[in-house]
């Protein structure tokens, strides 16, 4: 992947990202994506094949760390998106992949568990979505 990436002119990557984006939310383009040699599949299917290396890892959390994406939306514009578009924006902003066949089901469970039908508000649960 490097190799191509190398012989990749820089240009040519600077202007794909807009490509990629489809809405104007925050572009969290990081989630895992299926790739036939490098990701065959989607990470809980090759767990449940036993098909992954187990290696150690060390993670950890902040309380609240969703709180700087609030700060995106604070514009009306991209708050109307967020709001009455989250069936199609919320699998890049909550980094899922729309390729998943439970996407629509899982994107309705997490509107309804976290916003309950609410506007987007500092106080409401917007941030506990994101973090």
């Amino acid at each position: 992947m490097v190799e191509c990436l190398r012989g990749v002119k820089s240009e040519d990557l600077v202007t794909t990202l807009p490509k990629l984006l489809t809405s104007l939310w925050f572009p969290l383009l990081l989630g895992p994506r299926i790739d036939s040699d490098l990701l065959p599949d989607y990470p809980e299917v090759l767990a449940r094949m036993k098909k992954n290396n187990q290696i150690d890892l060390i993670s950890g959390y902040t309380s609240e760390d969703g709180a700087e994406l609030f700060a995106v939306i604070q514009a009306e514009r991209l708050d109307i998106n967020f709001t009455e578009n989250f069936d199609e924006v919320a699998p890049y902003t909550l980094d899922y992949s729309e390729e998943n066949d439970n996407s629509f089901q899982l994107t309705q469970w997490v509107y309804e568990y976290y916003m309950g039908g609410r506007k987007l508000e500092p106080t409401n649960n917007f941030v506990k979505v994101c973090t």
